[in-house]
This record gives structure tokens, sequence and C-alpha cells, in this order.
């Protein structure tokens, strides 16, 4: 699901795409109005794709291709390879910006960098770069001004950290790659907005970040609780 927009994955490895289009995030080539759902790049099979507020991601053979609004002044409305990558294993896309691991476990990143999300230390309109302080990232998940990757069972987040969702136990500007200060081992990771949650091997489940809405679980609140806490389930 994407802001206004939504893609599906068939079985057959068909990308379909549907919703407001004036950005191109359907990625039928244009930016038209379209009723129903469109076939994105019939010419490939695609074996996973993910959205977000202002653009999709798929990838098809191990390439990763991008379409819609992946920079503030950038819109591609057909599939786009983000990175000179031969071959991407996880991907994830933020708003305006797009991060993936490639096939030796490296993670890159490449996109709008108002929030320090690609490098806090370069805060220009359009950052490529390998983020080589974290190597052997086997997971990565993207929010909306910040990301996170798995690294032997912890999360290490960068970007934005006004609501705490770096999950370092403070708030603030934004910051370079860091470790969330996680008490059990992390097996998975989710991001949306500004909040972040990761799965333990226990099988619990903790959050971090904005609680506007109540994401923490915990009934609601301007900031989640720091350090990352724990969501009652049952």
């Amino acid at each position: 699901m994407g802001r206004q927009f939504a893609c599906a994955l068939e079985r057959d490895g068909d990308v379909w795409c549907w919703g407001a289009n004036g950005s191109g995030v359907v990625g039928t080539g244009d930016v038209s109005a379209r009723e129903g759902v469109t076939q994105v790049d019939p010419r490939n099979r695609f074996t996973a794709v993910t959205t977000s507020s202002s653009h999709a991601c798929g990838a098809t053979r191990g390439q990763l291709g991008c379409w819609g609004n992946l920079l503030p002044n950038l819109i591609v409305v057909s599939p786009q390879a983000p990175f000179d990558v031969m071959q991407v294993a996880e991907f994830a896309a933020g708003n305006q910006f797009t991060c993936a691991i490639d096939d030796e476990e490296r993670v890159w990143r490449r996109g709008d960098n108002t929030f320090g999300q690609i490098d806090p230390g370069d805060l220009n309109d359009d950052v490529r770069e390998e983020l080589s302080s974290v190597r052997g990232a086997t997971g990565i998940v993207a929010g909306y001004g910040h990301a996170c990757a798995l690294l032997d069972g912890v999360p290490w987040c960068w970007g934005a950290n006004e609501f705490g969702q770096l999950g370092r136990g403070t708030y603030g500007s934004a910051e370079g790659p860091g470790p969330a200060s996680l008490r059990e081992e992390a097996l998975a990771l989710t991001a949306a907005g500004d909040h972040t949650c990761a799965l333990t091997r226990s099988g619990r489940v903790f959050c971090w970040g904005v609680n506007r809405a109540g994401e923490m679980g915990d009934g609601g609140g301007e900031y989640g609780p720091l350090p990352p806490a724990l969501v009652s389930i049952y």
C-alpha cells in the first residue's frame, strides 16, 4: 500500500498497480489518470514488490527497478534501477528514498536526504552511497524519514529521530547508523511513517517512535516510550 495507490504481486510474477497516478506510481509509463488495475512492465517477472508513500520498487532476476516519485525533483514512470548493484537480496522504500541489501550483504542507499535518511552529514536532495558501517545485514525496512537494517539480531537505524524512531532512548535530530536499545534478539523488523517494530526470538513484539495514533499499542500519546517497549498483544 502506498499513499493513494497500491500494488499486488501475482504468483506468476506479474505486478499490478492501481490508484492515483500523478507521480507515475502505477508504473504504466505516464502520469495519466487510470481506471482499474494496470500491469507494470509486462516484459518482466517480478519476485518481490514494495511500496512507499511516494514510489514503488520491484525485483526481477535480482535486479531492482523503482518507479514513481523517487526523488523530490525526479518522477520515473516505468521501472528504473536506483543503484549500480548487480544482485539485490532485500530492499525497502521510504518517502522519496530507497534502501537495498545486495548479495554480499552490503547496504546501499539512494534518494532524498532531507532527514538524514541517507547520510546525516550530507543533507542534499539526492545522495547515493553504500552504508559501509553496516555489513552483514539480513533485513531492511524504511519509514517516512528513517530506515533500519537487521544485523546479527540487532536493529541498526539511521535518519530522522524527532519521535525516537531510531530506538536509542533519545529524541532529536537526524543521526547516523547505530543499534537500537532492544533488550531481545530481533528476528524481523517493520517500519511505517515515524515508528518501527521488531519481532523477537521470544515471539514478542517491541515498538518505538511516534505514538499519536497508538502505534505503540498503549492507547496513544505524542511520543512513544523510551527505550523500545513491549506491545501487549494478549
